[in-house]
């Protein structure tokens, strides 16, 4: 049985979007607006291709420019080790996934 077609359409993107967006990042992004992850990657696109055609920055710019501005206000430029990129994936439980080298003191 066929289903009826969708009356309603797409939920629109909210128009402090961007601002949401660069202040909690993909991470805080999906309880802030109470929408599901194909919406927002929905959202993102559609504002990144508006953003190409009217020679705005896109949503990564945008995100980055507001964490160093954060960074620099709060903690004086300095980066805090929990949101350093890469610096997680070496971790998993508590436990390092790569050999780490340690250097015996002569003496």
């Amino acid at each position: 049985m066929k289903h009826a077609p969708r009356l309603a359409g797409y939920r629109p993107i909210p128009r402090d979007f961007a601002d949401t967006f660069a202040r909690v990042g993909w991470d805080g992004i999906e309880a802030e607006l109470h929408a599901h992850k194909t919406t927002i990657k929905r959202w993102i696109d559609q504002y990144d291709a508006q953003a190409d055609a009217e020679d705005r920055p896109r949503l990564y710019v945008i995100r980055r420019q507001w964490l160093e501005r954060h960074y620099a206000e709060n903690l004086g430029g300095k980066r805090i080790a929990g949101v350093r990129p890469g610096r997680s994936k070496r971790y998993v439980l508590g436990r390092t996934l790569s050999a780490v080298i340690t250097v015996k003191a002569e003496g």
